[in-house]
């Protein structure tokens, strides 16, 4: 019992005499920290890391990092390190300074801060008796984080926490990953934006490019889930509800105020608003990201959406108050859309054949780029809101003599007219419906069978018909028109109270007269396929079409010259010849507003006379003369208005035209005399050039003074801009013994208009014609006398050909030359002032029998 006592006493004495001084002297008293812990060279030391993160700050998006206390331990084996437990009084483990031991320079790869929280000087190191070395390091490490903002908010982002050895290769020591440990509590956050999905490594050999030699590296993944709502409650569902009101807001109907300017405020207030929304949302985003956030794009469609609105309601109070603007350059789009083919379908089918109806009718249009809604249209009247696709017309006998029509109408001798010049066509079907905007259009016109099939006309020739006998009614089908502006669209139902008569025109097509008395009729189409002719020769280009109608009309006295088929009276002989120069001058090549209408009438008017000339049914007589009365009939009404007249309303533009008739021709019989044999062949490379186009005053001077004096190219700017006609006052200056030159206007003296106006002389009876020019922002040069000259033997413009009124004073006598009897009124500035609309004044004096 005693023995055993001892031997208890003995194994505790010997338990009590392990001492970690003693221990240590002995393992570190050669241990070298600076040397690789092996004793064979070629030994490898495994290193076994466990990273884990305590703690995530923050995560800056813009910049692009991440915040995180991260916790590393590593485990490798020290061969120095070892020790028999038995020798040291079975110590089994020791701690020590970290910086008493060899330890790795094991580094975050991708660091952008690294700030230990611990320091060497304070931080231990755990070692067993076997030589194994376990050391934690806790550090606050700002590490790089690459962004994919692409499903902001709805994304999740990947940091990455890469390990290496700075200094040592993998043939030498070598990273592995250890266990984690299983009573870690989770990863802390610093914010709330974010939550942790996962966290993870691998371990991966990496080679250097300078060395030739490998490292290892371990790679851990953290997965972060931003929780999205808070950007679907501050920046998603006010984005959505702004958008949703600018929307409803901009595309309610108006009351009876009409379109109200209050919903572009609305549009412009909700793109601010949105667009500080998308500048919430870039502030918070890397501007290095690849990609647009997904919010970014939702906002941004909003903006877009947003734009388009508002872009729509700018069209629709435009086109609302189109009526009061001047000409425009419209957008590339609307250009697109009008230029798409329109089908235009007039369903008269329930029509009762009297001269006052109520007209039960269908009417559609479509195109091949966009569908229109129909409309409840009055023809007679404004076209009202859309209500139903059938509707009632209401339509009554209309167009006498004193008025002109407009729209679809009835009249004397036919069922059906149209006269679509110059907003007549939005009355009768949803179109672009302005000069500026050509399209091509397929007409279908569908009717009862009233006895037996009936005559339709158009702009083509008929295409197609068919009858359904289920309904009684016969269809229509025409070809596709050329392509041109809405104003030259045509329908017409003759109730042929005289037979049509067809000429054969070779090589031109056919020509047929409706609804024109026989003789007429034969006039009528000698004058028409003549002047086809003509016209193609003399300008170089052919009619483009396949057959001209010309639908008669009594009681009326004017025409309108649509493509291929011409609606007017045959009261004036000789209007078909302008109605057909109109191919040219208007259909083909059309003025781009109708503030420039005298491109279409002024030049029709003046070739009306050229070619009747040419044709033989004018004869050299009747032709001076017949300038000679446009000139004196423009200067007595018309003088006071320019050849390009702004106006602003659509239903006052009758009100201009009549002047363009009298002064266009004039005036450019004046520019054809000032260009001479330059004149026609830049004119019609200027028709070549614009088929199928718009033209506008500007381009026409263009055309026709390239490479020209600068005095030709002011005269046809003054013409064509200014009001009223200049007053040449040529005075002689006995003592100098030359002609001086002065001008001012001459229906208004007071005012400071001037003119660049050509001036032909000629010094004596039989000498050729000079041309002095009187300048506009010069004093004109005088015209100085040669030593034979006498100055009561100058004649000046003899023929009258410019626009203008010469007051001439030799030696006390005055006369004056090219003077009307009467004079415009200053009361015709009005607008409401009595103007002619006879289309066909130039030629309404001329009998039949002077063909």
């Amino acid at each position: 019992m005693i023995s055993i006592l001892l031997l208890i006493i003995e194994q505790s004495c010997s338990i009590q005499a392990c001492s970690e001084h003693v221990l240590k002297q002995a393992l570190f008293a050669d241990y070298d920290k600076e040397v690789r812990p092996v004793k064979e060279q070629s030994t490898k030391i495994n290193i076994t890391v466990v990273t884990e993160i305590d703690t995530i700050l923050s995560l800056n998006e813009q910049d692009e990092f991440i915040d995180l206390i991260i916790w590393t331990s590593l485990t490798w084996t020290d061969e120095f390190l070892r020790w028999n437990i038995s020798d040291f009084g079975n110590c089994t483990f020791i701690r020590t300074l970290a910086s008493n031991v060899w330890q790795p320079d094991v580094v975050y790869l991708n660091a952008l801060d690294n700030i230990p929280i611990v320091s060497d000087d304070i931080k231990y190191v755990s070692i067993d008796h076997k030589g194994n070395v376990n050391v934690w390091h806790a550090t606050h490490s700002s590490l790089r984080c690459e962004m994919d903002i692409t499903q902001f908010p709805f994304d999740t982002q990947a940091c990455d926490i890469v390990v290496g050895l700075w200094s040592y290769e993998s043939n030498t020591t070598l990273l592995t990953l250890g266990e984690k440990r299983s009573n870690v509590p989770p990863v802390h956050m610093g914010f709330s934006e974010f939550e942790t999905i996962s966290y993870y490594g691998e371990a991966n050999r990496r080679p250097c490019a300078l060395t030739n030699e490998s490292y290892t590296e371990l790679y851990y993944k953290l997965i972060l889930k931003r929780r999205p709502e808070y950007y679907i409650f501050v920046l998603i569902i006010p984005s959505f509800l702004l958008t949703s009101l600018c929307i409803i807001g901009i595309f309610t109907p108006n009351s009876h105020d009409g379109e109200r300017h209050e919903k572009m405020t609305l549009g412009l207030t909700t793109l601010l608003s949105m667009a500080m929304i998308l500048n919430i949302t870039a502030d918070a985003m890397p501007k290095s990201a690849k990609g647009l956030p997904l919010l970014g794009y939702y906002v941004l469609c909003e903006i877009i959406v947003c734009s388009i609105s508002t872009i729509l309601s700018t069209v629709i109070i435009f086109v609302h108050e189109r009526a009061q603007i001047l000409n425009w350059d419209p957008p590339l789009f609307i250009r697109w859309m009008a230029s798409c083919t329109q089908k235009v379908s007039f369903d008269l089918s329930k029509q009762a054949f009297n001269t006052n109806f109520t007209l039960a009718k269908k009417m559609s249009v479509t195109s091949n780029c966009l569908a229109f809604t129909d409309e409840k249209l009055d023809w007679n009247k404004t076209a009202k809101e859309a209500t139903d696709i059938d509707y009632a017309a209401s339509m009554s006998k209309t167009a006498t003599s004193s008025e002109t029509p407009r729209g679809a109408y009835i009249t004397d001798g036919y069922d059906l007219l149209t006269q679509f010049q110059p907003a007549g066509a939005r009355r009768v079907f949803p179109c672009f419906d302005e000069p500026n905007f050509k399209a091509t259009f397929d007409i279908t016109v569908q009717l009862n069978r009233f006895p037996d099939i009936r005559k339709v006309l158009s702009n083509m020739p008929l295409k197609e018909n068919y009858v359904d006998d289920s309904l009684n009614t016969q269809t229509y089908k025409f070809k596709r028109t050329p392509i041109m502006s809405s104003y030259l669209v045509a329908i017409a139902v003759p109730l042929n109270d005289y037979d049509p008569v067809t000429f054969t025109n070779d090589g031109y097509g056919t020509v047929t007269m409706h609804n024109v008395p026989r003789q007429k009729a034969k006039i009528y189409g000698k004058l028409v396929t003549k002047s086809l002719k003509a016209m193609a020769k003399r300008t170089g280009i052919d009619y483009n079409v396949e057959k001209v109608d010309y639908a008669g009309r009594h009681a009326s006295n004017y025409a309108m010259e649509n493509w291929g088929l011409v609606i007017g009276s045959y009261a004036p002989t000789f209007f078909p010849i302008h109605e057909t120069v109109h191919g040219w001058f208007g259909n083909m090549v059309t003025c781009a507003w109708w503030d420039d209408i005298w491109l279409n009438e002024g030049f029709t008017s003046y070739y009306e006379v050229l070619i009747a000339y040419q044709i033989g049914a004018y004869t050299l007589s009747k032709k001076l003369s017949e300038f000679s009365r446009l000139r004196k009939s423009a200067l007595q009404k018309y003088g006071n208005r320019a050849l390009h007249d702004k106006f602003y309303d659509a239903q006052y533009l009758n009100a201009p035209w009549s002047a363009v008739y009298l002064k266009g021709p004039t005036i450019i019989r004046m520019f054809h005399k000032a260009l001479g044999n330059r004149f026609e062949p830049r004119l019609f490379s200027f028709l070549k050039q614009n088929l199928y186009k718009n033209v506008n005053s500007s381009l026409l001077i263009s055309s026709l003074t390239k490479d020209t004096e600068i005095d030709e190219r002011a005269m046809l700017k003054s013409f064509i801009f200014n009001i009223d006609a200049p007053l040449i006052e040529i005075s002689y200056n006995s003592e100098s013994r030359r002609f001086e030159i002065g001008q001012s206007p001459y229906e208004f003296p007071d005012d400071d208009t001037k003119w660049t106006v050509p001036i032909w002389f000629r010094r004596r009876e039989g000498a050729e014609e000079e041309l002095v020019w009187a300048k506009a922002r010069e004093e004109a040069s005088p015209i100085q006398l040669d030593d034979d000259d006498y100055p009561e033997d100058f004649t000046f413009d003899e023929q009258c050909e410019a626009f203008a009124v010469y007051n001439i004073e030799v030696n006390g006598r005055s006369r004056h030359l090219c003077k009307p009897q009467g004079s415009a009124k200053r009361d015709h500035l009005q607008e409401h002032g009595e103007y002619s609309t006879e289309s066909n004044e130039a030629s309404s004096n001329f009998d039949d029998n002077e063909i």
